[in-house]
C-alpha cells in the first residue's frame, strides 16, 4: 500500500503518547534465550540520551551489563518506522547503524555487522534524556554467522509480543572432503559437513574468500581461496596454487585445514564454479568451488567441495520513502519504511 508523507508524521507523534510504563529486555542467538529479564521503575542503573542529529542510546549499568546504540540515517533523523541493513557505526552515507552489546555474555560490540531494527516508540525530556523506548531489532556481527535477536521496552506501554524481526540474511552450504592414505590434513577420512548461520563465519574482498566454522564447533575447520595477486576472484580454474596467504606473487591461494591440522606449504588447484557478492556489502552469497591440495608437497591428496548459498531478507517496496545516495530507490527495497506499528 502507498504511504504519504502524512503516514509519517503520524507514526513520529506515536512517539509522544505512552506514559511510564513496564522494562524488559529479550535477547537470543542461537535458539538460545541469553537474557529475558524484568526491571523495576524504581531501578536506577538506566541512563539514556538523544544527541543532536536524532542519535540516540539507552544503557544499563547493573547485571548484566548491556547498551543500545540507534542511528537514524543523515535525511531521516531517528522516527518511529523500520531500518533495513543498519552497521555498527554512523560513518556510511545514508545508512542507519545500530550497536547493541551485552557484557559477559556475547562480548564486546561488532568491528562491523548487518542489522536491522523496528524502532516503535521514544520519549525524550527537555534535556534530552530518554524516558522511553520501544524497539525491535536483529544483529549479525562480522561476517555471516548466527543472529542476534532483542526486544527492548523501556518504561514503555508498547506490548511486548511483537514477532521476532527476521535475521539480515541467511546462509547454508555444505563442505565435503575424501581424504587419501598418508595425507595429513584429512588423515585418510571422508566427510560431509551442513552448515548454516549458527556455524559459519564467511567473508570476501573480492580478490580472496575465506570461510569456517564457528569457532565452538568441533572439529573446527577452515577454506580459503584467493587469485594471484591483486586480481579479482572469477569464475574458473587456479592451476598451482599455493598456501593461501602466504603464495608466491603470480600464484593462487589455497588452504583447507581439519581438526587441528593444517599444511605449512601445499600444492594445489581448486575450480571456482559460481561466486557472487552481494552488491551493497560485498557479503559473498554464492560460492561453489572444488579444489584438491597436497600438504608438504606430498603425493597423497585431499580433494573436497564447498558450497554456500546466502540469502537476504529486505524490507518491502514502499513508494514514500528515504534512499542513501548509493541506493537505487526504485528498483530496490527502501533503506527506512513506514513499517505496521503495533
Amino acid at each position: 500500500m502507498k504511504k504519504s508523507m502524512r503516514a509519517w508524521v503520524a507514526l513520529a507523534s506515536i512517539g509522544c503518547l505512552h506514559a511510564q510504563g513496564a522494562t524488559r529486555l529479550q535477547v537470543i542467538e542461537a535458539g538460545q534465550t541469553l537474557i529475558d529479564q524484568a526491571y523495576s521503575e524504581s531501578d536506577t542503573d538506566f541512563s539514556g540520551f538523544q544527541a543532536v542529529g536524532g542519535s540516540m542510546n539507552l544503557a544499563y549499568s547493573g547485571t548484566p551489563q548491556w547498551r543500545i546504540e540507534l542511528h537514524g540515517t543523515p535525511s531521516s533523523p531517528l522516527l518511529p518506522a523500520c531500518y533495513e541493513r543498519a552497521k555498527s557505526s554512523f560513518v556510511d552515507a545514508g545508512r542507519a547503524s545500530l550497536v547493541f552489546t551485552l557484557n559477559g555474555l556475547n562480548g564486546t560490540e561488532c568491528n562491523q555487522s548487518s542489522a536491522r531494527f523496528r524502532l516503535l516508540s521514544f520519549e525524550t525530556d527537555g534535556a534530552q534524556n530518554v524516558t522511553s523506548l520501544a524497539v525491535d531489532f536483529v544483529q549479525q556481527c562480522e561476517d555471516p554467522r548466527a543472529a542476534t535477536f532483542g526486544k527492548l521496552r523501556y518504561r514503555s506501554d508498547v506490548p511486548f509480543d511483537t514477532p521476532l524481526m527476521e535475521p539480515v540474511f541467511s546462509t547454508q552450504g555444505m563442505l565435503h572432503f575424501a581424504s587419501d592414505d598418508g595425507d595429513f590434513v584429512g588423515d585418510g577420512q571422508e566427510a560431509s559437513i551442513d552448515f548454516d548461520d549458527a556455524s559459519l563465519r564467511a567473508g570476501s574482498s573480492g580478490t580472496q574468500f575465506g570461510a569456517s566454522s564457528s569457532a565452538f564447533i568441533i572439529p573446527y575447520w577452515l577454506f580459503s581461496i584467493s587469485a594471484p595477486d591483486t586480481s579479482p576472484l572469477v569464475v574458473g580454474t587456479y592451476t598451482d596454487a599455493q598456501r593461501d596467504g602466504f603464495q608466491a606473487t603470480g600464484h593462487a591461494g589455497l588452504n583447507f585445514s581439519y581438526d587441528g591440522r593444517g599444511c605449512n606449504e601445499l600444492d594445489g588447484s581448486f575450480t571456482v564454479l559460481e561466486f557472487a557478492r552481494d552488491r551493497i556489502d560485498g557479503v559473498p552469497t554464492r560460492m561453489h568451488a572444488m579444489f584438491e591440495q597436497h600438504c608438504e608437497h606430498a603425493v597423497p591428496a585431499l580433494r573436497g567441495e564447498f558450497d554456500l548459498t546466502t540469502t537476504f531478507e529486505n524490507g518491502p517496496f514502499v513508494d514514500d520513502v528515504v534512499f542513501g545516495d548509493h541506493f537505487d530507490g526504485g528498483v530496490v527495497w527502501p533503506l527506512v519504511w513506514a513499517c505496521p506499528m503495533p
